[in-house]
């Protein structure tokens, strides 16, 4: 999904702020090698956050399917 919002972004010549400090995601291995920019780049532009374990570090879960509600935030993020 993130390379998806990437690739879109960079086709509508859409500019994608990177205000926010990286976050390590736990699961950061498990991401793809061709989504790794992707995921930073839409975490640092806050609309990727991944989930906050009570220990306070944070997963992606790269593996999982987004959900509707994600996706839409992601898209809503975006084009806001």
């Amino acid at each position: 999904m993130a390379v998806m919002i990437t690739r879109y972004a960079e086709y509508m010549k859409q500019s994608i702020s990177k205000s926010n400090e990286a976050i390590i995601f736990t699961d950061e291995s498990l991401t793809a090698d061709y989504a790794k920019a992707s995921v930073s780049t839409m975490q640092k532009a806050n609309i990727i956050n991944g989930v906050i374990a009570s220990d306070g570090s944070y997963s992606f879960a790269p593996k999982n399917n987004a959900t509707r509600a994600e996706a839409a935030k992601m898209i809503y993020q975006l084009v806001k």
